[in-house]
Formats: C-alpha cells, sequence, structure tokens
C-alpha cells in the first residue's frame, strides 16, 4: 500500500466519524491529488469548499496546490489570490515547492508582491 493510499484510507475513517470536517476533507482532496486522480481530488476539494463555507485560507490554499498540480494555473492563481486575502501567510505560499512552476509567472509575483506591499 503506497502512503497516499493509506492517508487517503485513514482520512476517510476519519471522516465516517466527522463527515463534516472541511479540513480532512480538503486533505483526502489533496492526496487524490498527489496520486493523479483529478476527478476524486476536485469531488472532495469542492465538497471541503462547501463545508468551510469558503472562508478558510487553508482550504484555498491546498484548493490552489490541487488546480496546480493539475496543470490549471488561472485557478490555482485565482486560489492563491484568495488564500493571501483572507489572510494565508505570503511566505508558505513562496516556501512551497510544488508551486515552483509559477515562480516566473507575472500574476504569481504580483500577487506576492502586493501582499508584501500591504504588510508593510
Amino acid at each position: 500500500v503506497c502512503s497516499s493510499d493509506l492517508a487517503i484510507s485513514l482520512a476517510k475513517g476519519s471522516l465516517e466519524i466527522n463527515p463534516r470536517d472541511a479540513n480532512v476533507t480538503a486533505d483526502v482532496a489533496s492526496y487524490y491529488s498527489m496520486i493523479g486522480d483529478r476527478s476524486q481530488a476536485n469531488a472532495f476539494l469542492q465538497k471541503a469548499l462547501q463545508l468551510s463555507a469558503e472562508k478558510d485560507p487553508g482550504i484555498f490554499f491546498q484548493a490552489a496546490m490541487i488546480y496546480n498540480k493539475f496543470g490549471n494555473t488561472d485557478e490555482a492563481l485565482k486560489w492563491l489570490a484568495r488564500a493571501l486575502a483572507a489572510g494565508y501567510s505570503p511566505q508558505t505560499i513562496l516556501d512551497a515547492p510544488a508551486l515552483d512552476n509559477l515562480r516566473t509567472n507575472p500574476e504569481f509575483r504580483r500577487l506576492l508582491k502586493a501582499d508584501r506591499s500591504n504588510q508593510n
């Protein structure tokens, strides 16, 4: 059993106890993205966003990571902007190796530059 499969199994077990846990639901979405299952990743991501009433910056960041993983740069940038606007750490975004492919993207650079100037 690969570690992603085990993580999915454990997280789904947790969801059996509390099916309204938006963070665990988002984690399941992330795990499915790690194994390349776009359909399941998207289904769990949409459920996580619904459960969180679209207010959780950590889930916004996970959404950005999932969309980026599947090559949807526009959606990834949209969710990064929402994460930053909701108070997510710009340093965490900058430190995320999974976002290395966005480093030269002008919109990515603008988002993080604008966020840094708002903090000063």
